[in-house]
């Protein structure tokens, strides 16, 4: 393969038009968008979803984010990754599941069962799933443990947030 080394690009005749033909490699406006927790969550009791708050969108390219989630319009549909992080602040549930919700219906999930752990560690549940978005679309992610008792998220260090970026039209 032959690499052209230049410091500068200009078209043949002024007021022309450069394109570059193989523009599906070539995603220059690709949105992302990073969504985090701005504080922990406390109450969340056992046997119950809990939808879970994002406040602070710390990298948003294409504003995106809708309340505690985010929404793709016509100019970012596409197909999208998309991470969920949940982590639980000292105290290690033996069942605890996190759920990738799309227009409010579960999608995705990822559990976590460890019946013989009795933790007292911050224990995270990670999910990553692709899918083709379309405009008005709208992720956010919700939380279930099985204690007896209420939980803290853990916000600190990255510890609940919602990601994702569009890998093509």
């Amino acid at each position: 393969m032959s690499k052209i080394y230049v410091d500068q690009i200009e078209p043949k005749t002024s007021g022309g038009n450069i394109s570059i033909t193989n523009a599906s490699l070539v995603t220059p406006d690709m949105p992302i968008i990073k969504l985090n927790a701005s504080g922990d969550q406390g109450s969340l009791t056992g046997s119950t979803w809990h939808n879970i708050a994002l406040q602070t969108a710390t990298i948003d390219t294409h504003g995106l984010k809708d309340g505690d989630g985010f929404t793709v319009t016509a100019d970012t549909a596409g197909y999208w990754v998309i991470q969920a992080h949940f982590r639980i602040n000292n105290y290690g549930s033996w069942r605890q599941i996190v759920q990738l919700t799309k227009n409010g219906v579960a999608g995705m999930q990822m559990e976590i069962a460890a019946y013989s752990d009795s933790g007292s560690e911050n224990k995270s549940s990670i999910l990553y799933n692709m899918q083709q978005l379309v405009a008005g679309d709208t992720m956010t992610i919700k939380f279930y443990h099985a204690t007896n008792g209420t939980l803290t998220s853990h916000h600190a260090n990255d510890g609940v947030f919602l990601m994702g970026w569009r890998l093509r039209p």
